[in-house]
């Protein structure tokens, strides 16, 4: 069996100089561009084998957050967004060895669990809608 927790941190900004970016003369115009990140996750597999056959069952999950401010140097914050994503999936894998070294993948599963919010969304981009009457 194999587990793996992990974690990423994303903190810091840059300014951007739209003039001096487009070769004309430069102003008091000053972009920034804050940002800040997480990423946790999990995974975890285990292997069973006997000689002429292997098969792999795992999950993994991850939580996702992010948040961006841009703003000028004169006219201050312009705008403030945050973004979030939630996933989490379960594999399945088998391999038979045939002779020697050739190997054929039986199957290989991979199913991906969405949470509602993001099978609502993936609707909606579809563009099939649903109404429900108020009674």
């Amino acid at each position: 069996m194999q587990s793996s927790v992990y974690y990423t941190f994303l903190k810091g900004n840059y300014d951007f100089n739209l003039n001096g970016f487009l070769g004309l003369p430069t102003t008091k115009e000053l972009y920034n561009y804050a940002l800040q990140s997480n990423l946790i996750g999990f995974f975890s597999n285990y292997t069973f084998s006997k000689t002429h056959f292997n098969w792999t069952t795992g999950i993994h999950g991850n939580i996702y957050d992010r948040q961006h401010i841009g703003s000028e140097k004169t006219l201050g914050k312009l705008y403030k967004n945050y973004g979030y994503k939630n996933e989490s999936s379960v594999l399945q894998r088998q391999i038979t060895h045939i002779s020697g070294s050739h190997s054929l993948p039986i199957f290989n599963i991979v199913i991906q669990l969405l949470t509602i919010k993001e099978q609502l969304h993936l609707i909606k981009c579809n563009g099939i809608s649903s109404t429900r009457n108020s009674d």
